[in-house]
């Protein structure tokens, strides 16, 4: 493979791994978002639901196994460049990002929860 033709399979893979990129890295975000508002809280909220309790623990989880995340985000780097260099439709290759990133929104929609909750005086 000339290093032309390397660099045109690059080019045409760009887009699919910055758009997976750019989606773990507004998950990251949010995550620390989240945490910054735990820590300053110290874990109470005004509201206090079964909800809330969850969201916790899933925030609190995911920050003592960070690698999972990453890791995550390996395996569907890699996984949609395979798709890619095996020529597989572009339609395939976006269906299965999506799919194996739905948990990455699942979690977003957790610590944006956690985001949104008032902060309650003591």
């Amino acid at each position: 493979m000339s290093s032309r033709q390397m660099l045109k399979e690059i080019d045409e893979f760009a887009p699919w791994g910055l758009f997976l990129l750019m989606a773990f890295g507004v998950c990251a975000s949010a995550h620390w978002l989240a945490l910054a508002k735990v820590e300053m809280t110290g874990g109470h909220f005004a509201l206090m639901n079964d909800r809330t309790v969850a969201s916790l623990a899933v925030v609190g989880w995911m920050q003592d196994h960070i690698w999972v995340g990453i890791g995550y985000l390996i395996m569907i780097l890699l996984l949609a460049f395979y798709l890619h260099a095996r020529h597989h439709r572009r339609c395939v290759t976006c269906l299965v990002s999506g799919i194996l990133s739905a948990p990455c929104l699942a979690y977003g929609m957790v610590c944006s929860y956690i985001m949104g909750k008032v902060i309650g005086f003591q």
